[in-house]
C-alpha cells in the first residue's frame, strides 16, 4: 500500500524540501500539485514529476489517489484549507506556524477529529538530533526542575515589496519575526515544558516599514510553573540564535538547534560538552517519513495537531497581550 500526497501550495519550502521529502520516502506517492495559478501547478507536476496539476481546489479533494494533503500556503489560508480537506476525508499535514490564531487551530483540530483523519503541523525541528537528545535529559532529571528557558532569535529580513516571499510581511497572511522564526522554538519548548499557561507580550514595527511587526518579546508562564521569555527580531545589525533551559540542578546551554553540539551545566558549574549526529540533509525528511509510516499503519502522527497548536497559543497570546496591555490566559 502507498500513500498518496498532493501539495497545496508551490513555494520556496515546498521546492526545496516538502515535495523532495515525499519522493524520498519509500512508501509515498506523490500525486499531484494544487496552486490557484494554473501554469505553477503545471510547472511543479514537471519538475518532480506528479501526474497531476489542480488549479481547481475542489477538485483535488475529489480525487481518490489523495490521501493527505500538505497545506503549505500563505498562514491565511492554512485554517479553511485544513477544514475543507479533512472534510473530504483526507490527512492533513500543514505548514507551520499552524494557523493565523489559536482560534483557527482549535477549529482545525476538532475538524480533523469530527472526520476521524490525522493532523500534524510541519514543527520538524523535533526530528533534530539535539532537541531529541535535550528531550531524554529533561524527562531523565538531568537539570532537576526546570525553572527558567530563554530563546533569542536576532536576524535582518526586510524583502521588497515585489520579492514573492513579501506575503511573509505582509500582514495576517504571514506574520512577523515571531510566527516565522519564533514559531520553531516555541513549539520545541512546548515540547520540553508542556502546556502554556500565562503570556506577557510586546510586538512593534521598530525598524522596517512592512505591516508584520519586526520585533517582538513575550514572556510565558507554563502550567508546570517555568518561566520562559522569547525575544525575536527581524531588523538586527548581528546575528543571534540562543535556546537555553536553567533548572534546580543544572542547565541546558544551545546555540542553535541544528548545531552538532551543546553544554549540560550540573551544579556545582561542572560542564560536559554532549554531541549528537548532524541533521538529516533534508530536514523534512524525517518529519514526512515519520507521519507517512504512521498513517500507513492506520496510527495518528506522532506529534499532532494538538501538539502543534501550544506555540500558537503563546504567539497569539502575545499578540493580545501587546493589544491590551495585560497578562493573558492562553
Amino acid at each position: 500500500m502507498r500513500l498518496g500526497w498532493a501539495i497545496s501550495g508551490t513555494g520556496d519550502i515546498i521546492n526545496k524540501a516538502v515535495a523532495p521529502a515525499i519522493l524520498e520516502q519509500g512508501a509515498s506517492e506523490l500525486i499531484g500539485f494544487y496552486s490557484r495559478t494554473a501554469a505553477r501547478a503545471e510547472e511543479f507536476a514537471r519538475r518532480f514529476g506528479a501526474a497531476q496539476a489542480w488549479s481547481d481546489w475542489e477538485a483535488m479533494l475529489r480525487d481518490p489517489r489523495v490521501d493527505v494533503i500538505y497545506v503549505g500556503g500563505e498562514v491565511s489560508r492554512h485554517a479553511p484549507e485544513t477544514v475543507a480537506a479533512a472534510a473530504a476525508g483526507k490527512h492533513v499535514v500543514v505548514e507551520k506556524p499552524m494557523a493565523l490564531n489559536a482560534a483557527e487551530c482549535r477549529r482545525m483540530v476538532e475538524a480533523c477529529a469530527a472526520h476521524h483523519v490525522g493532523l500534524a503541523v510541519a514543527y520538524y525541528r523535533r526530528y533534530y538530533p539535539l532537541a531529541m537528545r535535550l528531550k531524554e535529559l529533561l524527562d531523565g532529571g538531568a537539570i532537576g526542575r526546570p525553572l527558567q528557558a530563554a530563546i533569542d532569535m536576532a536576524t535582518c529580513y526586510n524583502p521588497a515589496p515585489d520579492d514573492p516571499k513579501y506575503w511573509r510581511v505582509a500582514g495576517p497572511g504571514g506574520g512577523g519575526a515571531l510566527m516565522d522564526i519564533g514559531s520553531h522554538r516555541l513549539d520545541i519548548l512546548c515540547w520540553l515544558l508542556g502546556e502554556p499557561r500565562q503570556v506577557a507580550g510586546f510586538a512593534d514595527r521598530l525598524v522596517h516599514g512592512y505591516q508584520a511587526p519586526d520585533t517582538e518579546t513575550l514572556l510565558v508562564r507554563f502550567a508546570a510553573g517555568t518561566h520562559a521569555t522569547c525575544r525575536c527580531t527581524w531588523a538586527a545589525g548581528a546575528n543571534q540564535d540562543t535556546f537555553e533551559i536553567i533548572g534546580s540542578d543544572g542547565a541546558l546551554l544551545v546555540g542553535a538547534l541544528e548545531d552538532r553540539q551543546f553544554t549540560l551545566r550540573r551544579r556545582g558549574e561542572r560542564e560536559e560538552v554532549i554531541a549528537v549526529e548532524e541533521v538529516a540533509a533534508n530536514r523534512h525528511a524525517p518529519f514526512i517519513d515519520d507521519v507517512a509510516t504512521r498513517l500507513l499503519a492506520g496510527e495518528p502522527p506522532r506529534h499532532d495537531g494538538w501538539a502543534g497548536l501550544q506555540a500558537s497559543r503563546i504567539m497569539d497570546g502575545c499578540y493580545r497581550s501587546a493589544g491590551s496591555g495585560q497578562v493573558v490566559e492562553v
